[in-house]
């Protein structure tokens, strides 16, 4: 069991593969941080398709993570996205490697509470982890891709305040 111990850089260590935290404002405030742990497990995004080739081995693959759209709901922000997964395979009876490149598009929502409609988001989303599993159908001629990809979406919400600038130092 791995604790990470600044309370600033809880998600960090989360995501270089920390259990939990030790630091001074867990205790007054550990409903926020039990809820961005929870968060973090929770963003998980399942893709399975098929293709015509048979594969014996997938020799490389790269991830990359691209958020498109956020916005403010009730209670919540929503964050559209989409991974990048590019696989190198090598297929059976073929002596030259085949490049596969799938776009997998997902959406999350991130319970907030207090946000509404009239808020503005910013967020990322940072890529935790892939896992890639192929299964081989000799007698359809075919295999099936499974890819599970975690991510970690993290952000800020800001409130659009409009104020009157005073003219001088001395103005009421």
């Amino acid at each position: 069991i791995v604790y990470n111990g600044f309370d600033e850089m809880f998600i960090s260590g989360l995501s270089m593969g920390a259990d939990g935290g030790v630091g001074s404002t867990y205790n007054f405030m550990a409903d926020k941080f039990v809820k961005i742990q929870k968060l973090f497990k929770e963003n998980k995004i399942e893709e399975e398709f098929e293709t015509d080739d048979l594969i014996s081995n997938v020799l490389l693959h790269s991830e990359k993570v691209s958020v498109i759209d956020c916005q403010c709901g009730i209670n919540s922000v929503i964050v559209d996205g989409e991974v990048e997964v590019n696989m190198l395979i090598e297929q059976m009876n073929k002596s030259v490697p085949t490049k596969i490149v799938k776009q997998i598009p997902f959406r999350v929502e991130v319970e907030v509470d207090g946000v509404s409609v009239d808020n503005y988001a910013c967020v990322n989303a940072l890529l935790k982890g892939a896992s890639i599993k192929v299964y081989v159908d000799e007698s359809k001629n075919k295999s099936s891709i499974s890819i599970e990809v975690n991510l970690l979406v993290c952000g800020s919400v800001y409130e659009n305040v409009n104020f009157e600038p005073c003219l001088d130092a001395y103005s009421k």
